[in-house]
Parts: structure tokens; C-alpha cells; sequence
């Protein structure tokens, strides 16, 4: 990932620093609070993609005597532990999961093993699986491969489902059992409502992950899903965050 990625790199980590503690908190806050009531029995975990922690709580991390995770940044792994050190996190000698999946095939005890990890280890992903597909030479088998690994849970994710370059609606959170579909979302928390096609909109569905999961037999049909607004600055698209676990 490029050092000056919006996205990720220093330019990314200026703005969390600069507005975790204030335009983030509210979101910070409502994570912590999600991410409180799911309670997996493992005393490790496998935390992917979680830059340099800025919306991962502490209390999450402090449940488990293990925390490995995989994150290429250098700036965002010496920035995690400034920010909990408390934590007991391991790196992992290959920090990009994605290759490693690929590598495995998206065996999960393969991946397990090759970590030295149980095998009820739980995967929390904090907004990896947004940023699949518009990563370089990912597509839908690479989707696939990761819910091979994850399946057949616990896990939990919170991701961008959709952005958009609209004024806002409303800000308050969405929670219903099953999935909200993009028009819904858009109709909740924007000022228009989602046409069919828009270049001002964009869509991660990240349908070929949780179709296989259903395939694998992880019904997340009669789970809750939520739904938060992440803050918004001037100029900046508006962002909205989808979650769930098992």
C-alpha cells in the first residue's frame, strides 16, 4: 500500500491521529459497544488488517492471552502498540493474509497450523474485506478462499458497504436481522435514494464471501447486521459501515 494512500500509508494514520479523539469517537464508541456482545470461546485470535488499531477496542483485544495479526505496514505496527500496549499481539512472520490464503488455498487448518494457532481461533476482520476486491490482482475466488479460512466461524467483520459523494440523511445506526440491501442503506442514511447505476456510488457487496459462507453452512440470515455512518470531514465521500459476526 503506498505511503501517501488515503486509504492507508502516513496520510491515513495523520487524520486518524488528528481526529480519532474527537470526529471518530462516536463511531469508536458505537464499535466497542458491537463488539461487547460477541464473545467467542478461544484463548487466541487472528486479527486481520487492523492498521494501527484506531477503531479496535481495547477491551476486545484484552480477552484473549494470544493476538496475532497480520499487517504489512510498518508505521501501522509501531503506531498499534502506541496505541494499545497493552496488548498481547504477535505479527505474523508473512503479514499479508491475502497471500497467505492464496498460498494455503484456503485451507483453514493449514493456515491455522502454519501459525501455530487452535483450532477454534476466531478471525475479526476490521475493514479488511471492504478493500479486497480493489486490491491488485484479487477477485472472487480470493473472497472465496478467505471464507474457507473463516468458516465455520466465530468471526467478525466490520467493512465499507457503500460510499457516496451525497449529503447526509440521517446518522443514526441501523441493526435488523438479515441483510439490508444498498438501496435501503441509502435511503436511511442519504439524501437520495440509490439509482441503478451512479459513478457517484460504490457498492462493495462482497457477495462471493458471505454466498460461501452460506454454502459451508454459516447461516447468517437470522443474524443481526448493523450499519453505522463513518464521520465525515469536507470534501470527503460519505461512508457507510456495515457489520456482523457469528
Amino acid at each position: 500500500m503506498g505511503l501517501f494512500n488515503p486509504a492507508g500509508g502516513l496520510k491515513y494514520h495523520l487524520r486518524a491521529l488528528r481526529y480519532r479523539h474527537h470526529d471518530w469517537w462516536q463511531f469508536r464508541v458505537a464499535i466497542g459497544e458491537w463488539t461487547a456482545q460477541w464473545v467467542p470461546k478461544s484463548s487466541a485470535l487472528a486479527l486481520v488488517g487492523p492498521s494501527a488499531g484506531y477503531c479496535i477496542p481495547g477491551s476486545l483485544l484484552s480477552r484473549f492471552e494470544t493476538v496475532l495479526a497480520f499487517e504489512p505496514d510498518p508505521i501501522a505496527r509501531f503506531l498499534f502498540k502506541k496505541n494499545h500496549p497493552t496488548a498481547r499481539i504477535e505479527w505474523a512472520d508473512d503479514p499479508n493474509f491475502l497471500r497467505v490464503v492464496q498460498t494455503e488455498k484456503g485451507d483453514r487448518v493449514r493456515v491455522l497450523r502454519r501459525f501455530g494457532l487452535p483450532e477454534n481461533t476466531p478471525f475479526v476482520f476490521p475493514n479488511f474485506l471492504g478493500q479486497v476486491e480493489a486490491l491488485p490482482r484479487t477477485g472472487d475466488d480470493d473472497l472465496k478462499r478467505i471464507a474457507d479460512v473463516v468458516a465455520p466461524g466465530p468471526f467478525l467483520t466490520f467493512h465499507n458497504r457503500l460510499s457516496a459523494s451525497w449529503s447526509v440523511k440521517s446518522v443514526d445506526r441501523m441493526e435488523q436481522v438479515g441483510r439490508i440491501s444498498g438501496a435501503v442503506l441509502a435511503q436511511h442514511f442519504l439524501s437520495e435514494a440509490l439509482p441503478k447505476k451512479d459513478s457517484a456510488i460504490e457498492e462493495r457487496t462482497l457477495d462471493p464471501f458471505f454466498q460461501r459462507l452460506s454454502e459451508l453452512g454459516c447461516d447468517l440470515s437470522q443474524k443481526k447486521w448493523n450499519y453505522w455512518l463513518w464521520p465525515l470531514h469536507p470534501g470527503e465521500r460519505v461512508q457507510i459501515v456495515e457489520g456482523i459476526y457469528l
